[in-house]
């Protein structure tokens, strides 16, 4: 595939407090996307505020201080932006997390082991097909 023009590439934001397992993702998806890092709940909300990504994908756990997750970034974006695709992962991943971020509008859930998988996956979704 050819590589675009860094304008054209589409964003995409990974809200993670681990910087290790943000610069791996990123290493994994910088040839054909725009990657933008939140480093909490806080910042990754106000970040959707002013960009348009093709998805956010948010950690569960992120220790922010004040106690905000990626249950709550899920809930506050939701109120302004209902078409993002959000995609929560998780370390510690139960079924009442999952039951509950699907509840508060997340796309899917998927424990972190999995998210390189999964993200493939998705991305060729909602490119139509194109990898």
């Amino acid at each position: 595939m050819e590589q675009k023009n860094k304008k054209e590439l589409e964003k995409i934001l990974i809200a993670d407090d681990e910087i290790i397992y943000r610069n791996i993702l990123a290493q994994a998806l910088f040839e054909n996307y725009e990657i933008e890092f939140a480093s909490n709940a806080d910042e990754e909300i106000e970040k959707s505020k002013q960009n348009k990504y093709l998805l956010i994908l948010t950690d569960n756990q992120m220790n922010d201080g004040y106690g905000n997750s990626g249950l709550y970034a899920i809930e506050q974006i939701r109120k302004h932006d209902k078409n993002t695709p959000i995609y929560l992962h998780s370390g510690g991943l139960t079924n009442k997390i999952k039951t509950k971020a699907l509840s508060l509008g997340a796309n899917d859930v998927f424990k972190k082991i999995d998210s390189f998988m999964k993200l493939d996956k998705i991305l060729t979704e909602l490119k139509g097909g194109e990898k």
